[in-house]
């Protein structure tokens, strides 16, 4: 599923996995969400 990010993708994705982190939201069900967000668009940094 990851496998296709471009490097920018990537690492806008792993500042989203350290923001959950950061704010607690660390099980797979959020890191899901989060994926899914930015997949549509809807986080940007």
């Amino acid at each position: 599923m990851i496998g296709n990010l471009k490097n920018k993708d990537a690492y806008k994705l792993m500042q989203i996995t350290i923001s959950n982190y950061t704010t607690g939201c660390n099980s797979l069900e959020c890191a899901e969400k989060s994926v899914k967000q930015f997949k549509e668009g809807k986080i940007n940094e």
